[in-house]
């Protein structure tokens, strides 16, 4: 059981500032990637805004709560809360809240192969956000349906979700976001085998994560650089991209993918020797 059901009940007498102020600090600790304990402060948020009768501050608070038990796997705990946002932000009318909550339950969805669901989900909040004129929210939407349809097999309609969601980060200047959109799009392309289309756009989510200092990014770009040279048979470009991976992956310290990039080497290394 998550450590947040321990010793969530030991909350003062409640006001609005110290409940805005354990949410914020679970939002700071959920950034940091602290989720147990960002529980925790989400449950003594939670049970302060209990106490004012305050349902926008319950409705956003259990929706973070689903979300860091979403990303502890925790499932079953994080549907419940998902259920308990959506009527608390059902009963005060607030229709961006919703469709914040049917994103992160989308995720979630998808997790549990609910494909099906997670479609559902992410339709619903991208036509609500086009109702409010939220043209991110809208664009975060398209991105994440189009990965579900890539799941559910249906290429086409996912290079158009993501491609409308591409245009739609452009125009915002979400240039990390449109290089997600752009990996995206590389995986339908190399899904279908089709290397060359899936280069085209892997190369011009380089040249964005490059050009926004995402390192990560562009680790996990180059990577998949190199995969598609390889399906395409440039061996010789492929393990360049393999290298220059490893230079990305050693500098970021991200072991898992240094070790993955070696596994590759040496299979290509045995492949030129052949």
């Amino acid at each position: 059981m998550p450590s947040s059901f321990f010793n969530s009940s030991a909350t003062p007498t409640a006001n609005p500032g110290d409940a805005e102020q354990r949410l914020n600090h679970g939002l700071n600790l959920s950034k940091r990637k602290d989720y147990a304990q960002a529980a925790i402060a989400f449950h003594q948020a939670l049970a302060m805004y209990k106490q004012l009768n305050f349902a926008p501050g319950m409705a956003k608070t259990f929706l973070e709560l689903g979300t860091v038990y979403g990303r502890q796997r925790c499932y079953d705990l994080s549907l419940n809360c998902f259920v308990k946002a959506l009527k608390r932000f059902d009963s005060t009318r607030d229709q961006l809240g919703r469709a914040n909550t049917l994103m992160s339950w989308g995720k979630v969805s998808l997790e549990l192969s609910q494909c099906e669901m997670a479609m559902k989900q992410y339709k619903e909040a991208n036509a609500l956000y086009e109702k409010l004129g939220n043209i991110s929210g809208m664009a975060n939407a398209l991105n994440h349906q189009g990965r579900v349809q890539l799941c559910l097999g249906e290429s086409e309609a996912a290079i158009a979700a993501m491609n409308e969601a591409l245009q739609l980060y452009r125009n915002l200047g979400q240039f990390q976001q449109a290089a997600t959109a752009l990996m995206g799009i590389a995986n339908v392309y190399l899904s279908l085998r089709q290397a060359s289309q899936a280069i085209s756009q892997l190369e011009q989510a380089l040249m964005l994560y490059k050009n926004t200092g995402d390192r990560h990014g562009e680790a996990q770009a180059l990577f998949n650089l190199a995969l598609a040279h390889r399906q395409g048979g440039a061996i010789v470009s492929a393990q360049q991209a393999f290298q220059e991976t490893l230079k990305v992956a050693h500098q970021i310290g991200a072991q898992s993918m240094v070790t993955r990039v070696n596994q590759h080497l040496a299979t290509l290394s045995h492949r030129l020797a052949a």
